[in-house]
């Protein structure tokens, strides 16, 4: 319960801030904290389905600058009814992760642990966030989203538990071979041998 107080302690302080102005953040960061802000949320769920709490805590912890961040900007850069939108949706968000958190610092998930409310409440304050955006940055996220799934797809799940990742693809591969490499690559190892 303690590291549930520390969180929110930290998450209240990020929304709420200072009293005085943090530093102005660029324009662009926000996209990229939106962007960041959905990813790890990706990366939370999919630990808590592995049952792996202690990937889920470790991404966690890194989501109050996040929110933070996106509050600056939501004021900096967005007209007052879209701010507000966001910045509502951005708390619902934080308050279904704040409900993810509370198991997370046993040795495993209590019993009749059910992650799928919570799930549902994230996954409706990040469609809640994306309608508060301006479409070009709303674009941005689905570029951002697509992209993560594209890699995800190409990567695929080729690890084994040893952490003997891409075997398959290197197979026969021999890595003292001269290889034909871009012409960047050619030139940089051309100027070393100079």
């Amino acid at each position: 319960m303690r590291s549930l107080s520390l969180l929110t302690l930290c998450a209240i302080t990020a929304l709420i801030g200072c009293k005085e102005p943090g530093p102005k953040v660029a324009p662009e960061q926000l996209p990229k904290s939106l962007s960041l802000l959905e990813s790890q949320t990706e990366e939370i769920l999919a630990a808590f389905d592995e049952e792996d709490l202690e990937a889920a805590d470790h991404v966690m912890h890194n989501l109050g600058k996040v929110y933070g961040t996106v509050n600056r900007l939501a004021d900096q850069l967005l007209e007052q009814p879209q701010a507000v939108a966001l910045k509502k949706a951005v708390k619902d968000h934080l308050n279904a992760m704040g409900e993810l958190h509370e198991p997370l610092h046993g040795s495993e998930l209590p019993e009749g642990f059910d992650l799928e409310p919570i799930r549902e409440k994230l996954l409706a304050s990040a469609d809640a966030i994306r309608a508060a955006l301006p479409e070009d940055i709303a674009a941005k996220l689905t570029e951002a989203a697509e992209s993560r799934a594209t890699a995800k797809a190409t990567h695929g799940d080729d690890h084994d538990e040893d952490g003997e990742d891409h075997n398959d693809e290197h197979e026969g591969h021999d890595e003292d071979a001269d290889h034909d490499h871009d012409e960047e690559g050619e030139e940089a190892e051309e100027a070393e041998t100079e």
